[in-house]
């Protein structure tokens, strides 16, 4: 059987050699007597598109041996490379191939100009537009086309064919480029500077010629046959449409009208009805109107959306049998296409429609439908998305719905908080015997990761073993960043022991190699075991180790955000003598290697404005000096702009330091942070944070000779932070604990401060419980009782809902505070 293979592939392409050098021997005659360059002949043309062969029509085999040959030279040399000297040669070998492809597409695409010279009767080098040109204005040039048959062609068949041929080969070469990324950027050859056409000059060029054939079926149909006419004018529209098709980007709306308009040629021609052809004619047809539908999906735009759904509506009327794969293109633009409920209900709508018209659905048809309930952003979306699920399970128990479909539904409850219906989703794909694929894994990673129980944490990493799926690093990023999440004491080692497999998992399969977000969560897990006092020399470790990784080419270089994490785990390490000296040079190196920007200096503002641990067991207080001249470096450098959390850091600084008149310094910070976003700068808008910060500084002053200053000074920044911000339970917290600190006791003007304050926080429900603490201290027992005291209840006091009902984080009805 495999001889007998043989023989037939062997006579039928000699068969086809021998046709070709007669068609081309008789061309070659007939244009001599002409004057004219002898035209490629058709084959030649489609076998330059596909094989690369030379300009002789010969074949490319011994090319592609050649070619073959160094391909293995190359695999034998990297496999024989070290490790670190690999990746350098390959790139170096990769280009010198790219440039041989480039080279070999440059011998193609200049056979296809030639060829496209000669089927329009022009000079055979053809002017290219490139791009640059109103393509409205070609499209009306070409309307009118020449019916003649140009001179060197013997009959309108011929012409007819090789003018077919020629479009093929365009519409080839134009799908190559739209895959490649050619797009509709000229492009241009390695060994000239000469401008290549994009896939737009390939469409305009095939319509050109498409439109000059029809033109010669019109003036000579007779001598081609009724039937032989429709079939190729066909055969030729669909060339067109196809062409069109493969603009790179989608082309916009002109394609998308020309598409149309080719659709309307085929209307015309047909009478509206594609009856009595073929069944082959009948697919060719269906498919005209397939590539426009796909046309108006990929432009994304609601009425090319709509113009799809009048498309297959109207290929409906047609006596032909609509594939799922149309009906499933317009259900996709239903779910990708500027989602909405309407465009769920439409789809819906459409799947109906397929089942009365016994078109039974496939499973990516089903797929569609409920990412488009999932996308729709509706109160109902989970609930049908989750009923076309079911009904896909329950009333079509022969299709195999495909793990992304649950992963749809999955993503969804996880956006919506809702776990446990993730989890449900998974247990069911997992029951119908839907193998899940390495993201539906990942999904349910997500949602076990809020939970912090040990046990919990071990069946998650177990999960990827169970399932026999292959982890890929981001299975790894979310183990990492649920056990430095979870608080619990053993965190941060089972995050270090998660990367340990990675590293070694790398030194064998470089697709697995740890990211940043790898150590970028390991180094916070290190940061949040507060019970570990080394912290600063274990992450210091873990920097290394990436350094070292990355010196034996296995991982990427460190980037800013592990620096930040380091950063941030330095500053807050309580080992003895600080480490914060160690951090400054870190800083340092990062401002001089450009790896800084604003989390940078946020973080090092942090470092200055936290009280550190002394080593003799003293009391420590903050750095505000540095801390403001730190600020002062981010006002002037643009790279760094200083945000809100720039500006309340330096007077929480303030607020923790033994400076002198501490309040008036913290004041004149929220000042400057009031300036710089009346100044343009939307990331310093002040907030409730920065305000309580200024707060938090007068309430601290301990000089007696600035306590009247700092109760003025409190004063006027609760008045001022009405104009920006809502006080809430904090800010009148803290301003009762100023009152008890900076007012002279048993005063008549304490007791109507205080109780003007209590009755304001009463009124705009911010009654929490610092509010209360405070206003026993500042009010005293006797008249904390005559303001609370009906809500008195043995040793506790049961303040109503009404009054904290905008506490952040309040989820009780009634606080029980006790005395």
């Amino acid at each position: 059987m495999r001889r007998r293979g043989v023989r037939i592939c062997v006579a039928v392409a000699t068969a086809v050699i021998v046709f070709c050098c007669c068609v081309w021997s008789a061309r070659s005659f007939t244009c001599a007597s002409n004057n004219l360059p002898a035209p490629r002949a058709s084959s030649i043309i489609s076998v330059a598109a596909r094989t690369g062969a030379d300009e002789n029509g010969n074949s490319g085999k011994r090319r592609y041996k050649q070619r073959h040959q160094r391909r293995q030279t190359i695999r034998r040399r990297r496999s024989s490379a070290p490790l670190s000297g690999a990746p350098g040669r390959s790139k170096v070998r990769s280009k010198d191939n790219q440039q041989k492809s480039q080279c070999e597409e440059g011998q193609v695409h200049e056979w296809l100009l030639q060829s496209t010279s000669l089927v329009l009767g022009e000079e055979p080098t053809l002017q290219l537009v490139r791009g640059e040109y109103d393509l409205r204005d070609i499209i009306q040039t070409n309307n009118n086309c020449n019916e003649d048959v140009p001179s060197h062609y013997l009959t309108a068949e011929e012409f007819v064919l090789n003018a077919e041929s020629v479009a093929g080969a365009w519409c080839q070469w134009s799908s190559c480029c739209s895959i490649d990324g050619g797009g509709d950027a000229p492009r241009r050859s390695v060994d000239e500077g000469a401008v290549r056409c994009s896939t737009m000059d390939a469409a305009v060029i095939v319509d050109t010629i498409v439109r000059r054939a029809l033109g010669a079926i019109d003036g000579q149909g007779e001598k081609l046959g009724a039937a032989d006419s429709e079939t190729k004018v066909l055969e030729l529209v669909h060339s067109a449409i196809e062409a069109w098709t493969t603009v790179g980007g989608g082309g916009g709306d002109p394609v998308v009208e020309r598409l149309c308009g080719w659709l309307s040629v085929l209307q015309q021609r047909f009478g509206g009805s594609s009856s009595g052809q073929s069944e082959s004619v009948q697919m060719l047809y269906e498919e005209c109107y397939r590539w426009a539908i796909k046309a108006c999906i990929r432009s994304r735009k609601r009425k090319y959306l709509d113009k799809a759904i009048h498309l297959l509506d109207e290929l409906r009327t047609q006596p032909i049998a609509v594939s799922v794969s149309t009906s499933n293109l317009v259900l996709y633009g239903l779910a990708n296409c500027e989602p909405c409920e309407e465009n769920a209900r439409r789809a819906e709508e459409l799947l109906e429609d397929m089942i009365s018209r016994h078109c039974n659905p496939d499973a990516n048809t089903l797929r569609q439908v409920a990412i488009a309930w999932t996308k729709s952003g509706s109160e109902s979306a989970a609930r049908n998305a989750r009923r076309v699920l079911d009904r896909m399970i329950a009333d079509f128990p022969e299709l195999d719905p495909d793990p992304s479909t649950f992963n749809a539904l999955m993503t969804l409850y996880l956006d919506l908080g809702e776990t446990w219906r993730a989890m449900e989703v998974f247990s069911l794909m997992s029951s119908l015997g839907a193998l899940p694929d390495t993201y539906s894994v990942n999904l349910i990673l997500k949602a076990i990761s809020p939970f912090s129980s040990l046990k919990e944490m071990d069946a998650a990493e177990t999960l990827l073993d169970k399932y026999h799926m292959q982890a890929d690093v981001q299975s790894y990023n979310i183990l990492i960043d649920a056990w430095a999440k979870s608080h619990l004491q053993e965190g941060a080692s089972r995050a270090e022991l998660l990367l340990d497999r990675l590293e070694t998992k790398c030194q064998h399969d470089q697709s697995i190699a740890p990211d940043s977000y790898s150590y970028v969560g390991v180094l916070n897990a290190i940061e949040r075991s507060r019970k570990h006092e080394a912290r600063g020399s274990w992450a210091e470790q873990i920097l290394h180790r990436m350094e070292d990784m990355h010196s034996r080419g296995l991982v990427e270089k460190p980037t800013t955000p592990v620096y930040n994490a380091l950063l941030n785990a330095l500053i807050t390490s309580d080992e003895a003598g600080s480490l914060l000296h160690k951090a400054e040079d870190l800083f340092s190196y990062m401002n001089t290697a450009g790896l800084s920007n604003t989390r940078t200096f946020n973080t090092m503002l942090k470092g200055y404005a936290r009280a550190r641990r002394r080593s003799d067991g003293g009391r420590s207080y903050s750095l505000p000096r540095k801390a403001e001249e730190l600020l002062g470096r981010m006002e002037l450098e643009y790279h760094s702009k200083a945000d809100r959390y720039s500006y309340t850091t330096v007077i929480a600084a303030y607020g923790r330091s033994n400076v002198k008149r501490k309040a008036a310094k913290a004041l004149l910070i929220l000042q400057r942070m009031i300036d710089s976003y009346l100044d343009g700068n939307l990331a310093a808008r002040p907030t409730t944070y920065a305000f309580n910060a200024v707060l938090n500084a007068c309430s601290h002053t301990r000089l007696p000779e600035e306590r009247l200053e700092a109760f003025t000074i409190a004063c006027s920044t609760l008045i001022l932070q009405r104009e920006w911000a809502k006080p809430d339970h904090t800010t009148y917290g803290i301003f009762l604990q100023v009152c008890a600190r900076l007012l002279p006791k048993d005063e008549t003007r304490q007791w109507s401060v205080v109780e003007t304050v209590f009755n304001s926080c009463i009124q705009e429900g911010q009654c929490g419980e610092l509010v209360l603490k405070n206003l026993k201290e500042a009010a005293g027992m006797e008249r904390f009782e005559a303001l609370v005291g009906r809500f008195l209840t043995d040793d506790h006091l049961d303040i109503p809902a009404q009054w904290r009902r905008n506490v952040a984080g309040d989820s009780t009805s009634a606080l029980k505070f006790r005395l």
